[in-house]
């Protein structure tokens, strides 16, 4: 719920969908500072969507096992994350995922490939990329398929063993 992770680009994002006529639902997961989950809970109730956006606590670890109740995962963060678990493991889970370029994210996936892109704090921009998910036929799964066979087959053990032994002899042979 803090500032860096965005949550108020995905609010916003929702409250244009609904002015276009389109209605969406929107679970925030995180636990926050309680100031951050009171303000958020502010805006939820000031945008008149307490009823289609919800705030929920999730334990360590715990996530994962939710992605498969979903149609897919907004990841809004625009703290320029080197390398965001969340979106991995949505990706590896099978989940399509709409993501904020910022950070690392960008070295694993492809705009309308394997996930769907749009400018980091931007909410009209991500409700387009929102749309952009709904439009497609098959809710974005073919894409959530290629970009899990990416993942896996770019950052798995397997490839990233030999990667990992060539920088340690590199070292200790300089």
């Amino acid at each position: 719920m803090n500032a860096s992770k965005a949550p108020g680009v995905a609010l916003r994002a929702t409250i244009i969908l609904k002015e276009r006529g389109i209605d969406v639902s929107l679970n925030f997961y995180g636990m926050g500072k309680p100031t951050e989950r009171r303000a958020m809970r502010n805006l939820i109730d000031a945008s008149g969507l307490g009823d289609s956006v919800r705030m929920l606590g999730v334990r360590p670890g715990e996530l994962i096992s939710k992605y498969s109740e979903y149609d897919a995962l907004l990841f809004t963060s625009c703290c320029n994350d080197p390398f965001p678990i969340t979106p991995l493991e949505a990706m590896v889970s099978g989940l399509p995922v709409i993501l904020a370029r910022d950070g690392g994210i960008e070295e694993i996936t492809e705009d309308g490939e394997t996930a769907l892109l749009y400018d980091a704090g931007d909410a009209e921009a991500l409700a387009d990329a929102m749309v952009r998910m709904i439009d497609l036929e098959d809710g974005g799964r073919a894409m959530a398929k290629k970009c899990m066979a990416n993942v896996q087959a770019q950052h798995s053990l397997n490839p990233v063993i030999p990667q990992i032994e060539a920088l340690l002899s590199a070292s200790i042979s300089a």
